[in-house]
This record gives C-alpha cells, sequence and structure tokens, in this order.
C-alpha cells in the first residue's frame, strides 16, 4: 500500500504551495502546478485502486480557473478524466495555472480507520479544545469498543487499552483491550463514588489513554493521551467534577477541601504517573469506597498553590502506607468481631442444648412424679391390704385418670413452649448473621458461620430430641392410664370354681355359695 505521495506522482510536475489537513473523517491536499504537465493514466488507475475500500478518493483539477474537472474511486473513468485534463491544457496559454485538490473520505469500518498523515492528524487533536477532543473520541468509538487506526507511515505499533496505532500492512494481534462488561463494571463503581455530571455523555476510563511503546508515538498524539488520561484519572477520583469546554471544573472533599478550574492545555504531564497510581490503586479491588475516601484525605493535604499541578511528596506511598495502618486496625477490629461471633455461635450451641434439657426435665419430672404417686398408693395399699384385689376402688381410677389428663396438658404446654423457643431459636441466628454483614464481607461471614452447618445440626438436633421425648412422654401416659384401667376393671373378679366362689380362712372352713348369696361361717363361734 502506496501512501497520498504516490497519487501526486501521477502529475509529472510537483505541486507548489501544498497544503495538507486531516481529520477523522476527512485528508485533504491542496497545490498547484504552473505550466503544462502530463497525467499518467495507468499509473493513476493502479494508485487508486490500491486505496482501503472503506474511503472515497475525489481528484478536482481546475485549469485557469475553469470548471474542475473530477475524478473518484466511486467513478473512476480514468482515461475519459485524462482526455479531458490534456484536451483543456492543449488550449491552454503558454503555462497554465492548475489547482489541485485530493479528498480522501474517511470512512469506519469494522473498528478501522485510516490516517494518511500521523502528523496532520496530531495537530488536529492537539488544536481542539476539551469537548471537542471527546467529541471526537464519542464519535470514533460509537457501536465499537475499541479502534484500529491503519496508518500509512511506517513506525512501531503502539497502542493503549482502546486505542490501537499500526501501519496498513502490518498484521497485530489485538490484546490488552478493556472489555465492555468490564468497562460497565468500572463505570458503574465510579457513578457509586464519585459525582460526574457528564457521566451520560463519556465512557471514557483513565487506561484508554495511557498509551504503550511511547518512544515510537508521535509527541503531540501522545501529549493529548496523557491529559486525557490525567482528566479522567483526577474524574475517576474527585468528589464532583463537570466538563466544561476547555476546562475541567473538579472538587476535592477530604480532610481539606479543593476546589479547581483545570485547563486542558496548561495540564503537567509530570502528574500522570501520581494521579494514575492512584486511579488504579482506588479501582484495584477491596472497599472501595474507604480506599477512595483515604486517598482523598492523602491527596488533600499534598496540595500547594491550590492547584492539580502542584503536588508536594509522594502520595501514592503515603496513601499505601496510610492504608496499611489503617488494614492493621481493621484486623484488630476484625479479630474482636470474628471472636464475638464465634462467641455468639458457641452460645447458641448452648442454647439449643439448654432448650432441650428443660423439655426432657419437664418430661423427668412429670414422669418420676406419676411414678412416685403409683409408687405410694398402688404398692402401699397393695401391702397394706395383702389383696391386689383391693388396690383400686373407682375413686382412685378416676383421681388417676385425672392426675395423667394434667400430665397430658401439661405435655402439649411443653411442646409448645419447646417449639416457640427454637422459632426464636432460629430468627436470633438469623438476625445476628444479617447484623454482621455491614462490617464483614459475605464470603467470610459464611465462612465464620461454616456455611450455616453448625445451625442446620443444632436445628436437627433439636427436633429429634422433642421427638424423642414427646413420644416417650405420651407413651408413658398411655401405658400407665392402660395399667390403671386394667387394675380397676379385670382384675375386680375373684377366681370361680363351678359356678362358687371357694373363700377359705385360717381353718380351712368351706362354705357353699349360690349365685345370688354368699355365707360367710362365723369363725368366731367354732
Amino acid at each position: 500500500m502506496n501512501d497520498f505521495k504516490n497519487l501526486l506522482i501521477c502529475f509529472d510536475q510537483e505541486l507548489d504551495k501544498v497544503t495538507i489537513s486531516e481529520d477523522d473523517r476527512q485528508f485533504i491536499v491542496e497545490g498547484t502546478i504552473v505550466g503544462k504537465f502530463n497525467v499518467d493514466g495507468i499509473k493513476l488507475k493502479d494508485e487508486l485502486n490500491k486505496f482501503p475500500k472503506r474511503d472515497s478518493i475525489f481528484i478536482y483539477l481546475s485549469i485557469n480557473e475553469s470548471e474542475s474537472i473530477t475524478i473518484s474511486t466511486n467513478n473512476a473513468n480514468v482515461d475519459d478524466f485524462v482526455r479531458e485534463v490534456s484536451g483543456q491544457l492543449e488550449g491552454a496559454t503558454e503555462k497554465p495555472f492548475t489547482s489541485i485538490k485530493i479528498i480522501i473520505e474517511k470512512a469506519k469500518s469494522n473498528g478501522c480507520i485510516s490516517i494518511y498523515s500521523m502528523e496532520n492528524f496530531a495537530n488536529y487533536l492537539i488544536n481542539q479544545n476539551l469537548k471537542g477532543l471527546l467529541f471526537v473520541f464519542n464519535r470514533l468509538t460509537t457501536n465499537d469498543n475499541y479502534i484500529v487506526f491503519e496508518c500509512f507511515e511506517k513506525f512501531v505499533a503502539f497502542q493503549s487499552h482502546r486505542y490501537i496505532f499500526k501501519h496498513f500492512n502490518h498484521a497485530l494481534e489485538i490484546t490488552d483491550i478493556t472489555s465492555t462488561s468490564e468497562r460497565s463494571s468500572i463505570l458503574s463503581i465510579r457513578n457509586s463514588l464519585c459525582h460526574f455530571s457528564n457521566s451520560s455523555q463519556y465512557y471514557f476510563l483513565p487506561e484508554d489513554f495511557i498509551l504503550e511503546q511511547t518512544e515510537s508515538v508521535n509527541k503531540k498524539i501522545l501529549s493529548v493521551f496523557n491529559r486525557l488520561a490525567i482528566i479522567f484519572s483526577i474524574i475517576n477520583i474527585f468528589d464532583y467534577t463537570i466538563i466544561d469546554k476547555k476546562k475541567l471544573i473538579a472538587k476535592l472533599n477530604g480532610y481539606k477541601t479543593h476546589s479547581f478550574s483545570i485547563s486542558f492545555n496548561t495540564i503537567d504531564l509530570e502528574i500522570l504517573s501520581t494521579y494514575f497510581s492512584l486511579y488504579k490503586w482506588v479501582y484495584s479491588g477491596g472497599n472501595y469506597s474507604d480506599k477512595i475516601g483515604l486517598a482523598r484525605n492523602v491527596l488533600s493535604l499534598h496540595f500547594t498553590e491550590n492547584s492539580v499541578n502542584k503536588i508536594k511528596g509522594d502520595v501514592n506511598t503515603s496513601v499505601i502506607s496510610s492504608y496499611e495502618i489503617y488494614l492493621k486496625k481493621n484486623v484488630e477490629h476484625y479479630i474482636a468481631v470474628k471472636n464475638k461471633v464465634s462467641e455468639f455461635l458457641n452460645n447458641l450451641n448452648e442454647r439449643a442444648t439448654s432448650i432441650i434439657d428443660n423439655f426432657s426435665s419437664s418430661f423427668r419430672n412429670s414422669f418420676f412424679a406419676f411414678l412416685s404417686f403409683f409408687t405410694s398408693v398402688f404398692i402401699l395399699r397393695y401391702l397394706s391390704k395383702g389383696d391386689i384385689n383391693e388396690i383400686v376402688s373407682p375413686d382412685l381410677f378416676w383421681l388417676t385418670q385425672g392426675f395423667l389428663f394434667v400430665s397430658l396438658i401439661y405435655l402439649i404446654i411443653s411442646t409448645w413452649e419447646i417449639n416457640k423457643n427454637k422459632k426464636r431459636f432460629e430468627r436470633n441466628y438469623k438476625n445476628n448473621k444479617t447484623r454482621y454483614c455491614d462490617i464483614l464481607d459475605e464470603n467470610d461471614i459464611d465462612k465464620i458461620f461454616n456455611h450455616d452447618e453448625d445451625f442446620r445440626y443444632d436445628i436437627s438436633f433439636i427436633k429429634k430430641r422433642i421427638y424423642s421425648y414427646f413420644s416417650m412422654w405420651l407413651v408413658s401416659i398411655i401405658l400407665f392410664s392402660g395399667l390403671i384401667t386394667y387394675l380397676t376393671f379385670y382384675m375386680d373378679s375373684k377366681p370361680s370354681i363351678g359356678g362358687q366362689i371357694i373363700i377359705s380362712d385360717s381353718t380351712n372352713v368351706k362354705q357353699e355359695v349360690d349365685s345370688n348369696k354368699v355365707i360367710i361361717p362365723d369363725i368366731g363361734n367354732q
């Protein structure tokens, strides 16, 4: 691929008074030829075909201020163009005056755009004010995450995280480009930390303008990019910023409050490393709010002459040192909080055990109370009467059933109470876990709380013990009730033989008793 100069060779006379200009949409060359000249049609056709297909080339010739003769890549009838030029030159004076104008309409295709003169493109950029520059870069990056500038001058390729400069014929692997998702994430964090009034207009990051391989970069382009990197580093650090044509209005609230009106063309490029390093540190992870607050506090103490260009001392070292001290204090606080959480979890375990102990205690008390009652009433009555048939009376049966009914009611109340305590236990656990979310990282909380494993074990333990003690309590009530019923209704009749009831005394006297009458002998008269 040849550059635009090869087009001029097609005219066998050199151009005088040549002017060249270039922006992101057009490249224009203008000049004059005094005297007659020839046009090499074959070479012209060949050169027109070498330009990128995305660009359109227009050549205008005006001989002695006559109507222009035009040729373009959109309508490239070279032979007609050559004949027309030759015809006008033959009818012209001995030394005709010819104006030549070449316009290249540049179009962006697949994120690529042409640069025909790096120097003239750099002049265009450096002559723009701040708002004009951002308008150009916004226009370039519309619908594209990055832009490749394909240049027709030989140099070592260089790039930022969004803009790549390379020779037209050189293949270059595109790497280190900030992805759309990563860009959105950083901008979202910035919007939560800073107020940038133009945030809906400009979606740039400082690294978009940090160029690598700077030894091969045009100095003017490097100057423009570095200034833009400083501007957006400040935007991502300061509390309040707004872009106003040629300057940036900025306000910083730290230990001291500073307000600045920053002229784009007077920014000292030496401060780039300070602001960009500070920006990278703040947005490198961790607690963004704490880091940017610390950065603002330290930075506010280092300004001199109330200027963003005048910073005394090493701000970045001071910020990092302050942050290490801050982290040390936070670590002590973190350990204290973690110990408190551990204590809380231990207390929860003890509380789970206490809930079950209270329920089991109620069961034991109820069981042993009835067992004592049964022992004292039934066993002692048996020992005193000497006959199992005389142990249970109707009054004693109903008294015992009433006692068991009270035990059943006590079981229901105790079960209701332990379930209520279980729900309070669950709510207390969840509430305390939620409170620590304001202090600790979510992942850290999950580790400290062992991903709720201990909590689930305690809940399972409580449920199993409730079921076990409830079952034993209910079964004991049923068994005691069944035993009393049996003793009352099935042990009330004496054994009989052949329709007679045999009653024996100490002298082995027997009496026959019919079904309606029992005759008891008078033992005392025998």
